[in-house]
């Protein structure tokens, strides 16, 4: 699914559940853009960028939360970023938003076995991050000594192993939780 079109995001989980045959037992809501403001009023960027880093989480998970609600159990991860952006950019009070959701929601799910959580990634090794953000090894490793104190980015595995555990029965107890991996790149958040 386009998740930029809110029609086919909102439709996506149902769908997900229609495929397997029953609820959908966990989701992880990864989707995500960004790009630099060129112009910081321009309504429609922001707008774009809302609806990738946040509608699109809270209308796929608006499609599944009810089969979790009803079977008694589900696991939600959401994947955010740092609070705090070096420079202006829309996705990263979409993400904010995204969070804060995510530990309202996890209070009203809770009681239905339903758990919900984020993971805040700081900079990890992908494509992304290493030919747009950082396309040399002198951009990675100033971005590095500044702000990094691990003194290296994260691997997809590090970041993924979190993400397992939270939708794992042993993570039933871990709910509303905000959590960094990030190579204490907090700091900067």
């Amino acid at each position: 699914a386009d998740l930029s079109d809110p029609a086919q995001a909102a439709g996506l989980g149902a769908r997900a559940a229609e495929a397997l045959g029953g609820p959908v037992e966990v989701l992880v809501n990864n989707a995500g853009a960004s790009a630099p403001m060129e112009d910081r009023w321009d309504e429609a960027d922001w707008e774009r960028w809302r609806r990738i880093n946040f509608d699109a989480a809270r209308l796929v998970t608006s499609g599944v939360a009810t089969g979790m609600e009803a079977a008694g159990w589900g696991r939600i991860v959401n994947v955010t970023g740092a609070m705090t952006a070096p420079s202006m950019n829309a996705a990263t009070p979409a993400k904010a938003a995204l969070q804060s959701w995510s530990r309202t929601l996890a209070m009203e799910l809770a009681p239905r076995g339903v758990t919900v959580n984020a993971v805040a990634p700081g900079r990890i090794s992908t494509e992304q991050i290493n030919e747009r953000l950082h396309p040399t090894a002198e951009s990675r490793q100033a971005f590095i000594d500044r702000f990094v104190p691990a003194g290296r980015f994260g691997e997809p595995e590090e970041l993924a192993v979190m993400i397992v555990w939270l939708c794992s029965p042993l993570a039933g107890y871990v709910n509303g939780a905000a959590i960094p991996v990030d190579g204490a790149m907090i700091r900067v958040s």
